[in-house]
């Protein structure tokens, strides 16, 4: 899914992906939870919220079903599976994301169905000239 999102252009580093795994699975704040047969997964972690420290965001860093997947009940299951997990571990809030090349409007259709609203677009910008 990686070379489907904009996020492409900045490269693969594999020593990066298994250290963010290895610090969402051995940390009490994180989380990665993967379906059955591994058709899809999501992944977060607590934490507060800067403006207001009494409060905390579980924030999704990755959500992920196989094309195959898409349009059944396997996102919704992990997507309900998140936030009981943040519920769990205190969050007040959780915070779900999609990029823009990905369906983004597929993927807000079924977070405003679970009862999220839009609160944040992000822009980006490249400051260098590569690597």
């Amino acid at each position: 899914f990686f070379g489907q999102t904009e996020y492409s252009d900045l490269g693969w580093s594999q020593k990066s992906i298994e250290d963010i795994v290895e610090r969402l699975i051995t940390t009490d704040s994180a989380v990665i939870l993967v379906s059955d047969g591994v058709t899809g997964l999501i992944g977060g972690y607590l934490t507060p919220y800067w403006m207001n420290m009494d409060k905390v965001f579980a924030q999704e860093m990755f959500w992920y079903v196989s094309k195959e997947h898409r349009g059944g009940s396997l996102g919704i299951r992990l997507l309900n599976a998140f936030q009981e997990w943040a519920k769990d571990g205190g969050a007040d809030y959780c915070v779900m994301s999609s990029t823009t090349n990905l369906n983004p409007s597929g993927v807000g259709n079924v977070l405003k169905r679970s009862g999220f609203v839009p609160v944040d677009i992000s822009y980006w910008k490249r400051l260098t000239n590569g690597n």
